[in-house]
């Protein structure tokens, strides 16, 4: 097929911008060409015949059709959505801003299927590296999203949250959020959009974890972002804990990882992690679906010092030994598939817990874990052998990290527990003083 790419695409280009050719014509020539681009974009091989497909394709006056009618419209965003970072930027600049404010212009149009359309080629726009510097379009493009999010239709609005989530990845990405739009003003947004449909939902929490992520300190001084912590915090866990829809659990999880991740946010307040902490050990062991579990899991993992768990860390500790006691048992045959990832994410949770274990934990960890040796035992030997190399090399950090506490003043009963951790991160056989049994 590749020798005959060029005439096909000037065939296609003919029949499609042709001023006599029927609209069924043109509407047929011109999902064929947004069928093409879509194969050309996905071949490394052929990027230069996709770059210059493109130039013809926009020179010949594609973007034109937007204006015949709403169909047509659609079709044309359709194709601009299959356009590939690499062959926008080897666009003339002309034709650039021509694709830019053509889709933003759609995103306005009377007609839901133009709007759903423009919007979802915006959410693929805002994926390319060039574009991140464009804070101009980055700033229209923000705004189209936010007004797109109110919009009656749930076509619509789908593709708005989903094209928020995509501007939050690449202000993540790029860190430079305040040169754009205030953090605050998209917080709220998504805040909003994270109590509507499922559809929403799923990246409206997306976009809130990104969000979160992105605050530093002089952001979380000012008072309009007082309360967002713990408001954020709750909304994320109702939609965690929601069973009508795995995809709004699984990115609820995920987002409350950015948040625990977010030092700032530890610092400027803590009475969310009343709210937070619980919440993902409870999800750890009771929820039926497994990657809820592990990312979960994942979560828990995320808080970056020992003092940001505060009391929750011998919960959570428990939390992460339940979970690998009860992996066997499924409510669903088809979690099978997702063991092996969750008993590996138990694991490396159980490192991490374990990398910021201090000597006044030790007492009560130890009444945790004797109970649970052998299973402990068990799989942390088994992730040590099948993991990849990085995963064995956290549990021999896990195991030196453990010799110093022994320098500290330790009762009789936290030095068992330093043994009982060393048992299960060294295999070592360490022996029990019956009185501590």
């Amino acid at each position: 097929v590749r020798p005959h790419v060029t005439p096909l695409v000037e065939t296609i280009l003919r029949d499609t911008t042709g001023d006599n050719t029927p609209e069924l014509a043109r509407l047929h020539a011109a999902r064929a060409f947004q069928q093409l681009a879509a194969a050309l974009a996905t071949s490394e091989e052929d990027e230069s015949e996709c770059e210059q497909m493109w130039t013809k394709a926009l020179q010949s006056q594609l973007l034109r059709l937007m204006g015949t009618s709403p169909t047509l419209a659609s079709v044309v965003c359709d194709c601009l959505a299959t356009m590939s970072p690499t062959a926008y930027q080897q666009l003339p600049n002309k034709l650039q801003i021509s694709c830019m404010s053509s889709l933003l212009c759609c995103a306005r149009d009377d007609e839901p299927a133009v709007r759903a359309a423009a919007v979802q080629a915006l959410a693929s726009f805002l994926t390319f590296p060039t574009l991140s510097q464009d804070e101009q379009f980055m700033n229209d493009g923000c705004d189209v999203i936010c007004q797109l999010l109110k919009d009656p239709v749930p076509l619509v609005c789908g593709k708005a949250a989903w094209a928020l989530g995509n501007l939050t990845d690449m202000l993540l990405k790029t860190q430079h959020v305040e040169e754009i739009v205030t953090p605050i003003q998209l917080i709220k947004t998504s805040m909003e959009a994270a109590q509507g449909k499922v559809k929403v939902r799923a990246n409206a929490v997306r976009a809130l974890g990104n969000l979160l992520g992105l605050l530093k300190e002089r952001h979380l001084s000012r008072p309009e972002y007082k309360d967002v912590p713990l408001r954020a915090s709750e909304l994320l866990v109702k939609n965690a804990s929601a069973t009508n829809s795995m995809k709004v659990s699984w990115n609820a999880c995920y987002a409350l990882g950015s948040l625990l991740k977010n030092e700032a946010i530890h610092e400027a307040s803590s009475s969310w992690q009343d709210v937070v902490l619980p919440a993902l050990c409870h999800l750890l062991v009771r929820s039926y679906n497994f990657k809820v579990r592990t990312n979960a899991c994942v979560a828990l993992a995320c808080v970056p010092a020992r003092r940001y768990y505060g009391t929750h860390y011998i919960p959570a500790w428990q939390a992460v030994v339940d979970g690998l006691e009860s992996v066997d048992i499924m409510m669903d045959f088809k979690e099978v598939k997702h063991k092996d990832g969750l008993i590996e994410q138990l694991c490396m949770t159980l490192c991490h817990l374990t990398l910021v274990v201090e000597f006044t934990d030790l007492s009560a960890l130890y009444e945790v874990g004797i109970y649970h040796l052998d299973t402990l035992r068990r799989y942390m030997t088994s992730f040590y052998k099948t993991s990849v190399p990085q995963c064995a090399e956290t549990v021999l950090r896990v195991a030196e990290g453990l010799d110093p506490l022994k320098k500290e003043p330790l009762s009789d009963l936290q030095l068992e527990a330093v043994n009982m951790l060393l048992d299960v991160f060294k295999n070592n056989e360490h022996k029990y003083s019956d009185s501590l049994f």
